[in-house]
């Protein structure tokens, strides 16, 4: 589920819209010791039917890319949690048909449970929220959108 709220300057109408959509992410990092994980985190959302007022739905895209921390309290259980802060970016169109982008920052947090597939190989699920301020000038009109996504991702991992 993906959540925006697109907030122009003053004097033209806030837009606000919730649709499913879909998640992927890449991790990849290494650990310094057990029981966490550091690296590089690529998150990406997508809504294909936005409804933001241009008359016609049209997909909104949120990227997230920054440092990760991903925590194993007790490794060999499975059960994780983590994090993610960093440049965010938003594609979207609006009122007008115009195609914009968006920068600014954002963070995600998430909690999952991972099981032995094969070796070292293991296979879940988890929980992921995404939050993110991003502005753009879109001509005559800046703007500022706030999205939120929530997510139940499958996960594949090598350890």
């Amino acid at each position: 589920m993906i959540g925006v709220n697109l907030n122009p300057e003053p004097g033209y109408p806030e837009r606000d819209d919730d649709e499913a959509g879909v998640s992927a992410e890449l991790l990849a990092g290494g650990s310094l010791f057990r029981g966490a994980a550091l690296g590089g985190a690529l998150l990406l959302d997508l809504a294909p039917s936005m409804d933001l007022g241009s008359g016609t739905n049209a997909p909104l895209g949120i990227l997230l890319l920054g440092p990760f921390v991903d925590a194993f309290p007790d490794p060999e259980s499975g059960w994780h949690f983590g994090g993610t802060i960093g440049f965010a970016g938003a594609s979207l169109e609006t009122v007008d048909s115009s195609h914009h982008r968006l920068a600014g920052f954002g963070g995600a947090i998430w909690a999952g449970n991972d099981f032995v597939a094969s070796g070292d190989f293991r296979v879940g699920a988890r929980l992921r929220l995404v939050h993110t301020q991003t502005r753009g000038d879109a001509g005559e009109v800046d703007l500022n959108a706030t999205t939120l996504a929530a997510a139940l991702m499958l996960t594949a991992a090598h350890y």
